[in-house]
């Protein structure tokens, strides 16, 4: 008995240790310019599955942009506010003006809660919509990509 339930704890460690290693979710405000993740799925991201630019990945990072403003605009309005100012961080990333490229830019922003606790640090990311409009997975990296797309 004693060497059946020593066996069944480190089957149980050797799980756990695969699953740690397996388990590639970041939380999302540890993200950085060139970080490419998978579609997150939901309105408000805590926690992302990040991966290597040269496997199928929906978004990736371009890098921060910071908001001003001392009362919360509201959901919409931070959402709008942070994708313009995103446009300058997709110029300098992908090597176009973001009007001219086949990209988009989609936005991690401050919570109506963060923004009372000072923060107005948005995640600028850029993906791409497929023949259907649904967000399409790429391959390789968008930095200095211009009009070659994916």
């Amino acid at each position: 008995m004693g060497l059946g339930l020593g066996l069944l704890v480190a089957g149980a460690v050797a799980v756990l240790l695969l699953a740690g290693l397996l388990d590639q979710s970041t939380a999302a405000t540890s993200l950085g310019a060139g970080d490419c993740i998978l579609d997150p799925g939901a309105a408000q991201v805590v926690d992302v599955d990040r991966v290597d630019c040269a496997t199928p990945h929906e978004f990736e990072v371009i890098g921060m942009a910071t908001l001003t403003g001392s009362d919360y605009p509201g959901d919409a309005q931070v959402v709008a506010d942070a994708r313009v100012a995103c446009e300058p961080v997709f110029a300098s990333y992908v090597g176009e003006p973001y009007e001219d490229s086949p990209w988009f830019i989609n936005v991690f922003t401050p919570t109506a809660e963060t923004w009372t606790e000072g923060e107005r640090t948005v995640t600028c990311l850029v993906f791409q919509f497929d023949e259907n409009l649904e967000i399409r997975k790429v391959t390789g990296s968008v930095a200095g990509a211009g009009r070659r797309g994916s």
